[in-house]
């Protein structure tokens, strides 16, 4: 089961919303103050037994004017019910309109104007009354992390510790006495040592001074027996041989939630499981952030049965967040409301080019660890998939190499971030040849740089390096065997006509000459959208599974930029 449908009514600023949600992951995104946070602590009033949940006060019912409402409305709504759960939420089925049966959990706060006490009032289904939600809560697991956490505190020893919880749960109750035979027979090694020897000496030696030989007692001493409990919740957790408190935010960020996502993927799975994340770039770079992003998608997928809720205000967040499980929330006069991406079922192909694009325009530059820079939105729409279709299958995020796309820019101000007494970033500048207008030169040929890629290649530090190819980075994917068939494909489905004459004219070219006329016809003779040429492009090279032949000086940046040592490819040139 997951949460299907949050509807609040009256609760601060939120009146009449609805936030329709997915299975696994969901990105809530908004700028400040538009609700994110009553979202939030309305999931938590909904499923959350715990005692840490979310206390209402008179502040949370809502003011129109200068009139406060005496009541607000909070209510859930859960899908994918199995039959066992079904059984469990009877009371509160509801019959969609699918045909499936769905659970309904309502929650109504009054307020009394004289004291200001708030009474709670729950019902289920479609009829309303009064019953107890807890019962229902209690079938709930759920984890709530707050925006301005410390991490520390599940990190530490103790009975709140997230790491003694989850070895609690990966260690059954008959393995549990194996902990406690070895504690102990320490403590029995420990007391078998002369200083606890001379310890109790001395206790009795100073007992008889007091009592005298008749009276007084024998006294020993031992260490107190150790039980499964005790011995978990003194449990360290470390990070590089270093104590967890010594450890910088961001990674014992991440520590805690690789922890908290442990423990409730080891959770009965017979109930529901959510975790709910405010602001996960809370004292994360970009690079981490993407990284973690990618975490919690694959830990919230069908299979692992967990939900996960996500709000957040960071760029960063939404570009590596499928779009599918993107919910944005705007103000717009007096309504706050939701909008739910999925919502707009966007075929595949629409989605995959709202998605690069997203990826695209990331502006990681600053946090960086590894750099590539390109001339426009075409190579930072192809470079991506382009590195996948190497021999080795790049992913740029698994090297935390971040593409900036220059706009057309010159790259010396870039270049001068990362030169001199710069950190040490690895850097490749991908960028045209730009020959001469006519030169249309063949694979193997010796390139013609112009004066301004010369002036880039005079900056080339140790860590900089600046790549190119023949001529354009379109005209060389076109010169590589092979690459025209997709090409033409990509041309094709922007302009029919004009590709259906560029067919006869190429069915008896080959090699550089087919490379000029395609480049002449599509780049040169009209106006071709290149971004949309890419987008095209990198769309048939994934549905071919990435078989597409790279250019060796893109290879050759690919491998730079990602500190991947290989062989320099053929038509790099220097």
């Amino acid at each position: 089961m997951y949460l299907k449908e949050l509807r609040i009514d009256g609760f601060r600023r939120l009146s009449d919303f609805r936030l329709r949600l997915q299975p696994g992951l969901n990105l809530i995104l908004g700028e400040n103050n538009v609700g994110k946070s009553t979202v939030s602590d309305a999931i938590r009033l909904l499923v959350d037994n715990s005692t840490e949940t979310y206390r209402v006060t008179v502040d949370d019912f809502q003011v129109a004017g200068k009139e406060r409402r005496q009541d607000f409305t909070l209510s859930a709504i859960f899908g994918g019910l199995t039959g066992a759960e079904q059984g469990a939420f009877l009371e509160a089925l509801v019959l969609n309109a699918e045909g499936a049966m769905d659970a309904h959990i309502h929650l109504r706060f009054e307020l009394d104007q004289n004291t200001e006490q708030v009474r709670r009032t729950a019902w289920f289904g479609e009829r309303e009354g009064r019953g107890s939600i807890q019962e229902f809560q209690d079938l709930f697991r759920f984890t709530y992390l707050p925006p301005l956490r410390d991490p520390n505190v599940g990190l530490r020893p103790g009975r709140q510790s997230q790491v003694a919880n989850l070895l609690t749960k990966l260690v059954p109750p008959e393995r549990r006495g194996e902990f406690e035979a070895i504690a102990n027979d320490a403590n029995d090694a420990l007391a078998n040592l002369g200083p606890v020897g001379e310890l109790a000496k001395i206790l009795q030696e100073n007992l008889q001074s007091i009592t005298g030989a008749q009276m007084a007692q024998k006294p020993s001493v031992d260490f107190s027996p150790h039980e499964f409990r005790r011995i978990v919740s003194n449990l360290r957790a470390r990070a590089d041989d270093m104590e967890i408190t010594q450890n910088g935010l961001g990674f014992n960020n991440l520590f805690f939630i690789a922890t908290v996502i442990g423990n409730a993927l080891n959770e009965r799975k017979d109930t529901y499981r959510a975790i709910l994340v405010e602001e996960p770039e809370a004292h994360l770079h970009p690079q981490l952030q993407a990284v973690l992003l990618r975490f919690l998608s694959a830990s919230a997928s069908a299979e692992a049965g967990l939900q996960i809720f996500l709000t957040s205000h960071s760029p960063i967040v939404a570009s590596q967040t499928d779009v599918r499980a993107i919910n944005t929330v705007r103000a717009r006069a007096q309504e706050i409301t939701a909008s739910p991406l999925a919502a707009l079922n966007l075929a595949d192909r629409p989605r995959r080019k709202l998605q690069r694009y997203l990826d695209a325009t990331r502006s990681e530059l600053f946090f960086a660890q590894r750099l590539i820079f390109v001339e426009g939105l075409s190579e930072a729409l192809l470079v991506p998939v382009l590195a996948k279709c190497l021999p080795d299958a790049v992913d740029l995020h698994d090297y935390a190499t971040t593409l900036v796309n220059a706009s057309g820019l010159d790259f010396q101000p870039f270049i001068d971030l990362f030169s001199g007494n710069a950190p040490s970033v690895p850097v490749a500048v991908l960028t045209d040849c730009d020959p001469p207008k006519d030169a249309f030169p063949a694979l193997g040929d010796t390139a013609q740089p112009s004066a301004s890629v010369g002036a880039l290649k005079g900056r080339e530090t140790s860590n900089i390096r600046v790549f190119h190819g023949l001529k354009t980075f379109e005209y060389d994917l076109a010169l590589e065997s092979g690459n025209l068939v997709l090409m033409m494909d990509a041309l094709r489905t922007m302009h029919p006509d004009v590709g259906k004459g560029l067919d006869k004219r190429l069915q008896d070219l080959t090699g550089q000459a087919a490379a000029k006329e395609f480049f002449s016809t599509v780049f040169i003779s009209r106006t071709t959208s290149k971004p949309e040429f890419a987008q095209i492009l990198a769309e048939l090279i994934e549905d071919e599974g990435h078989r597409f032949v790279v250019p060796g000086y893109i290879a050759n940046a690919i491998h730079h930029a990602c500190g991947i040592v290989v062989e320099p490819t053929a038509n790099e040139s220097a």
